[in-house]
C-alpha cells in the first residue's frame, strides 16, 4: 500500500490476511492428543520431560526478537502465579533466533533470560532447531509467533491461539468447565471456513497490491456472504478500502451497519473503526470527517469493554476522538482514566505522552 497506515488499523487486515495461512485442514488441532516434547535443553525452571496426568500446561512459542512475545511475558508470569497452586506450568518454548550459530543462540537467550529475572517467572525451554516447531506449530497450520497451546489434565490440546486472548480458556479448562468437544466441534468449523475464504482472499490481497479497489472489495463482499464469522475478519478492511476509493459517505455507512450487526457487542472490532477515523496517519485520504460515528462506536466499544484488561486502548481512542473534535478538556479527562489504567504496563508512556498533548491543548486554548 502506498500510503501510510497505523499498526493499529494494519491490525485488522493482517487478521484478515492470515485467513490464508491457516486454510487448509490442520494434522493438529483442538481434540488431538499433544506431541512429544523435544526440548534441547531447559534454560529456566524445572525439565518437564512429559505430559503428566492431572497436570494442565501452557505451551507458548515465542522468540526474542518477536515484539509481541515481549508484550506476553509479563502476562504468562501473572498467569503462572495464578495458577501455580491448580497444577498448571506455563513452558515458554523459545524458537530459533536469526542466523547464528547454536552457542550464540544460547548465550543469547540466556543473557535475555537472566535479564528478565524474576519478571519471567516460568519454565523455559530451548528449541535451537525448532524440531518442536515442525511437531506443533506446523501440523497445527500456526505461521505466527507468539502463539499458546493449552494442554488439559489427559495430555490432549484443548486450545490453540495468542497468548493474549487465552485467560478464559484457560479458566475455564481450569475449573473443569471447559467443552472440549464443542470447543473442537467449532476449530473444525473455522477451518473449513478459511479454507472456502483461501483463494478470495488471495485475489482480495492481489488487488491491494495493484490498487484495484473494486476488485478487491468485490472480493472482500464474497467473504462477508460466507457468514458472520467471515464478515468480522474484512469489515475494517473493507472500510479502510472504501477510504481509498474516496466513497466517505459508503464507508461511514459500512461501519456504521457493522456496528449494529457483527460488531454489536465486539469492542475491538468498534474501536478499531473509531480508531481509523481518527487516526493521524490516515489523515491524508480522510477527506471528509465524521467525528460523531466514531464517538457512538468509541463509546460503546469503552462501555463493552468496562472493568476488562483491554479497557484502557478503549478509553485511548475515545479520548482521541473528543481532542479531534476539539473537546479537549474532556480528552484529558478521558486519556487520564486509560493513563490511571495502564499504570506498571507496558505502553504506558505512550499513553502519558498523550495526555501530555491533550493537556498543552487545554492550556493554550485557555
Amino acid at each position: 500500500m502506498s500510503n501510510s497506515f497505523s499498526l493499529r488499523a494494519l491490525g485488522a487486515l493482517l487478521v484478515a490476511a492470515s485467513a490464508t495461512l491457516t486454510a487448509s485442514a490442520q494434522d493438529l488441532m483442538i481434540g488431538s492428543k499433544a506431541p512429544a516434547l523435544s526440548i534441547e535443553e531447559w534454560m529456566k525452571g524445572s525439565s518437564v520431560e512429559s505430559f503428566a496426568p492431572g497436570q494442565i500446561y501452557v505451551v507458548e512459542f515465542w522468540a526474542t526478537w518477536c515484539p509481541p512475545c515481549l508484550k506476553s511475558i509479563p502476562h504468562l508470569t501473572e498467569l503462572q502465579k495464578e495458577y501455580a497452586a491448580s497444577n498448571v506450568t506455563v513452558i515458554g518454548v523459545a524458537s530459533s533466533e536469526r542466523p547464528k550459530t547454536v552457542e550464540e543462540k544460547r548465550a543469547g537467550l540466556l543473557k535475555f533470560i537472566e535479564g528478565k529475572g524474576d519478571a519471567m517467572a516460568y519454565t523455559i525451554g530451548f528449541d535451537p532447531d525448532r524440531s518442536m516447531s515442525e511437531t506443533w506449530m506446523k501440523p497445527a497450520k500456526q505461521n505466527g509467533i507468539p502463539t499458546s497451546f493449552i494442554v488439559d489434565k489427559t495430555g490432549t490440546i484443548a486450545w490453540i491461539g495468542s497468548p493474549f486472548v487465552m485467560d478464559e480458556p484457560l479458566k475455564q479448562i481450569v475449573d473443569g468447565k471447559w467443552d472440549i468437544k464443542a470447543e473442537a466441534a467449532k476449530a473444525k468449523a473455522e477451518a473449513e471456513l478459511q479454507a472456502k475464504m483461501e483463494p478470495l482472499m488471495n485475489k482480495a490481497n492481489q488487488g491491494m497490491q495493484e490498487s484495484k479497489w473494486d476488485e478487491v472489495i468485490a472480493a472482500l463482499d464474497e467473504i462477508s456472504a460466507l457468514g458472520a464469522s467471515a464478515e468480522k475478519q474484512v469489515v475494517a478492511w473493507k472500510f479502510y478500502v472504501m477510504l481509498q476509493q474516496k466513497n466517505f459517505d459508503g464507508a461511514y455507512a459500512h461501519a456504521e451497519k457493522a456496528s449494529k450487526g457483527v460488531f454489536l457487542s465486539d469492542a475491538s472490532g468498534l474501536n478499531q473503526l473509531a480508531w481509523m477515523m481518527v487516526d493521524p496517519q490516515l489523515a491524508e485520504i480522510l477527506e471528509k470527517k465524521n467525528y460523531e460515528l466514531a464517538q457512538k462506536l468509541a463509546t460503546r466499544a469503552c462501555e463493552l469493554s468496562k472493568g476488562k484488561s483491554d479497557e484502557a486502548p478503549m478509553l485511548d481512542t475515545l479520548a482521541a476522538v473528543h481532542f479531534a473534535k476539539g473537546e479537549h478538556a474532556k480528552a484529558v479527562e478521558v486519556q487520564t482514566r486509560a493513563v490511571d489504567l495502564m499504570k506498571g504496563k507496558q505502553g504506558l508512556e505512550e499513553f502519558e505522552a498523550k495526555l501530555e498533548t491533550y493537556k498543552k491543548a487545554v492550556e493554550n486554548k485557555g
